[in-house]
C-alpha cells in the first residue's frame, strides 16, 4: 500500500515488511495447507519460510533464500541463511 492507503502491489507474498532504502523484505514458502505445522514451527523458532526483497514495482531483485532480514537501506542490509 502506498501513503494514500491504495494497494499498489497485489498480495503476492505470504508476508512483507515496510519500503526501506526502496526495497521491501518479503517472505514467501509458508505451507498454508497445515496449520498445525506452521504454529510448530513457530513455537520452536524455526523459519516458516524465506525471505528476499522486491522493489516498488514488485519485482523480486534479491531472491527469497534467506530465513532472516533486516531492513534494506542504500548501503546493504542484514541476513541470514
Amino acid at each position: 500500500m502506498n501513503q494514500r492507503g491504495h494497494e499498489t502491489i497485489g498480495p503476492l507474498f505470504d508476508g512483507a515488511d515496510t519500503f526501506s532504502g526502496k526495497r521491501a523484505a518479503v517472505l514467501v514458502g509458508l505451507d498454508h495447507d497445515n496449520t498445525m505445522k506452521l504454529l510448530q514451527q513457530q513455537r520452536s523458532g524455526a523459519p516458516i519460510g524465506l525471505w528476499g526483497f522486491i522493489d516498488s514495482t514488485g519485482t523480486i531483485v534479491v531472491d527469497a533464500r534467506f530465513e532472516e532480514v533486516k531492513q534494506f537501506t542504500s548501503v546493504a542490509s542484514t541476513f541470514r541463511r
